[in-house]
This record gives C-alpha cells, sequence and structure tokens, in this order.
C-alpha cells in the first residue's frame, strides 16, 4: 500500500527530473506539449498516452511515480487525467512568501514603467518647447512616443527588456547558452499564449503565472527560498 507521503514524493521526483532536463522552463514545456501527448484530442489522457509522453519529454515515467500521478490527481476515479490535472500535479503550489514576491516585483515594475513614462512625455515637452531638459536623451525611443500603461497593470515588453538581466541564470554562467538567446527564450515564454495573446504588454496574471510555473526548479526550503528570492531579484534589480 502505497501512502501518501510516498505518493506526493513520487511526483515531487518526477518533477525534479524534468527541471533537471529542461532547465528552468521544465514546466512550462510540458505544459505547451500536453495537448500533443493527448492522442486523440479529447482532453483526457490514460496512461499509455502519458507514458509515451514523457518519453517524449525525455524522461521515463517510473510505475510509482504514475502510480502516484493518478493516486493523486484523478480526483474522480475515472483512470483518466485530463490535461489541467497532469500540468497543476506537475507545477505543484508556489507558497505565500513567493507569491508575495512576485505581486511585489509586479508593483514595483509597474511604478518604474509610469516613472519611465513621465520622463518621455517630459521630455517631448521640453523638445517642443525648443529646450532641453534633465533625461531627454533617455527619453528618446522609437517614434519618439512613451508606450502607456495598459488598464491591467500591464508593462511594456520592450521596457522589461531593458531592465532584464540574466546574467546570474545558470546556463548562462556555465556558458551552456548565450545572454542574448537566455533573453529571447524568456521572453517567448513569459510572453506567449498560455495566459493570453501577446500583445506587448506583460500584465500581473501573465507575471505571475510565468513564475508559479518556474517555482519548481527551487526546492521548497528556506535555501530555495532565498534563491528564488534572488533569482527574481537579480533578474529585475528588484532591491
Amino acid at each position: 500500500m502505497r501512502t501518501p507521503t510516498f505518493q506526493s514524493a513520487s511526483i515531487l521526483e518526477l518533477r525534479k527530473r524534468l527541471f533537471a532536463r529542461h532547465g528552468l522552463y521544465a514546466v512550462r514545456n510540458t505544459r505547451q506539449l500536453l495537448t500533443l501527448m493527448d492522442d486523440n484530442g479529447d482532453g483526457q489522457m490514460n496512461r499509455r498516452e502519458i507514458t509515451l509522453g514523457f518519453e517524449g519529454l525525455g524522461v521515463s515515467l517510473e510505475e510509482p511515480q504514475l502510480e502516484a500521478l493518478f493516486v493523486v490527481l484523478d480526483l474522480d476515479g475515472s483512470g483518466m487525467l485530463s490535461t489541467d490535472e497532469l500540468y497543476q500535479g506537475l507545477r505543484g503550489q508556489m507558497s505565500a512568501h513567493r507569491l508575495r514576491l512576485i505581486n511585489r516585483l509586479h508593483d514595483h515594475l509597474v511604478k518604474r514603467f509610469e516613472h519611465h513614462n513621465a520622463q518621455q512625455r517630459g521630455g517631448l515637452g521640453a523638445r517642443v518647447g525648443g529646450k532641453a531638459s534633465a533625461g531627454s536623451s533617455k527619453a528618446s525611443s522609437a517614434n519618439n512616443t512613451p508606450a502607456t500603461l495598459q488598464d491591467d497593470d500591464g508593462v511594456a515588453t520592450k521596457f522589461l527588456l531593458e531592465e532584464f538581466s540574466c546574467d546570474h541564470f545558470p546556463d548562462v554562467k556555465s556558458n551552456k547558452r548565450r545572454a542574448e538567446d537566455e533573453r529571447t527564450l524568456f521572453f517567448s515564454e513569459l510572453d506567449g499564449y498560455l495566459v493570453s495573446p501577446p500583445n506587448g504588454f506583460i500584465g500581473r496574471a501573465k507575471m505571475v503565472d510565468f513564475y508559479q510555473d518556474m517555482n519548481g526548479a527551487y526546492e521548497n526550503s528556506d535555501a530555495g527560498d532565498d534563491y528564488f528570492t534572488f533569482m527574481v531579484r537579480s533578474t529585475w534589480n528588484f532591491w
């Protein structure tokens, strides 16, 4: 008889193997591929489909882990898992501490974006009046027009690209990936179609959803919390 603790540990081990294989975007990539794992397109997957799907991800699904997935996630006992059930199980739950950090990060980026736009508007006004102003050179941008803040507190991806740093990312530090390639990959994942179609802005929902998917790359411990915090703050110069 498998205990609940054993089942949870089996799913945790599977999550670790996914991140070891696919890096920070493991759950994100798995989420995008779940529909391909569903052979007949009905949104439900049986044991065979799930096993073959994970083989396609380069991760062999051992019997205890397969059993654990169904015991923990197949709440109606149908012998099938929906793509959402499987994704949510692999993703896990972000702690309240980490969720607060991401919400504070988004608030911080919104304020910096608003300040940036205010500087642009001020610089434009000064140039129109024929006067130079402090920060007017920084205010210049494509088409000399400031990006606007969306109703949902969206921050322009163009602005975020300027704020972003990935020198501390494991693959960049180890020279496995160039910084410019990491930046391109990061933003393609951040501004994908999973929450809403890309529109040039990142709202709170997209930011939180993205980091919830990356959350499993960091251990559920004080040390894991510290590393998660370091990665987030270093990425956005949020100190």
